[in-house]
């Protein structure tokens, strides 16, 4: 009797990691070959792994991109004109600079997109839209079946249904630790959203400091060596630290087997701040931080990036 296991989760993304990290180095060597044609390929590759995190992915997309600009640009494009590709005819400047139009798949209309650059982070909206055109026919009556539409200047569709209530998360988050040893500080870790993706660094603060300030740290996009970049990242939360309790004694609840809950006080450090958003005065303790719904959404989401 001959048994088999089958290999787990993690033993399956460790695999796909290690397979990357043989791609990754082909992509490079690749690069500074400028042998393309091998970069593209082992970034074909990278993108076959279904096991692959986010960031990583996002990686292999950029080297891909990179690779097929280079390829267009030694065979598709010649002294500013586009010529003939492999395989095809050639094509127009329009249609190689616009994209496909995006359709419902469903009723087949054209999608429109729209960009709120006034959000505030922590505030719930919901949306209506209506598109607004340019009567092309302004003045011309004989083509239309309603002669009116022609002294229109501008037509106006139906406004949409609402949407869902949307939450817009905060660009930052802080959750206390504890104490810096010897210190009278405390220990926070900072999340910051930057680029489409969660950062996270440990900061040591005291009363009367900022939480949070600009670092240099390691991001998923790549230099013309296919290396991860180091940019400046802002992780300042704006919170200012009032006060700062060493010893505090936190109210916990706690939930029994049967359904039933108690409550019981543990020791925890609690920072007193002042919170930029609205200026009131919120505190952080470590007990309670520890479990965060957003604290550990933001963890399965950083596991997820790899």
């Amino acid at each position: 009797l001959i048994c088999s296991r089958q290999p787990s989760e993690a033993e399956l993304r460790r695999e796909q990691m290690r397979q990357y990290r043989q791609l990754l180095d082909q992509a490079r060597q690749g690069a500074r070959d400028k042998d393309w044609n091998a970069v593209r390929d082992a970034a074909s590759r990278m993108l076959q792994l279904d096991k692959l995190p986010k960031r990583f992915r996002r990686q292999a997309q950029q080297i891909l991109q990179k690779a097929e600009r280079e390829l267009a640009g030694g065979t598709g494009v010649r002294g500013g004109r586009f010529t003939p590709t492999r395989g095809g005819e050639a094509r127009s400047r329009r249609e190689m600079i616009l994209p496909a139009l995006l359709r419902n798949r469903e009723t087949g209309e054209v999608a429109v997109w729209f960009h709120d650059d006034t959000v505030r982070p922590g505030g719930v909206y919901r949306y209506r839209m209506r598109v607004l055109l340019w009567n092309r026919y302004l003045g011309v009556a004989r083509p239309l079946k309603n002669p009116e539409d022609a002294r229109k200047v501008v037509l106006a569709g139906q406004w949409s249904e609402p949407t869902e209530p949307l939450e817009v998360r905060p660009l930052s988050y802080f959750f206390v630790q504890g104490r810096k040893s010897g210190e009278p500080a405390a220990r926070v870790e900072v999340w910051r959203l930057h680029k489409g993706a969660w950062l996270k660094q440990t900061f040591d603060v005291a009363v009367g400091d900022v939480v949070g300030r600009p670092v240099l740290v390691e991001t998923d996009e790549l230099d013309d060596e296919l290396k991860p970049k180091k940019e400046q990242v802002d992780f300042s939360t704006g919170a200012v630290v009032l006060d700062i309790r060493f010893d505090d004694r936190v109210r916990v609840r706690q939930t029994r087997r049967d359904g039933s809950f108690s409550y019981s006080e543990k020791p925890s450090v609690t920072i007193v701040y002042l919170d930029p958003a609205d200026g009131t005065i919120r505190e952080h303790s470590q007990v309670l931080d520890r479990s965060d719904p957003a604290r550990k959404w933001l963890e399965e989401q950083i596991s997820e990036e790899g």
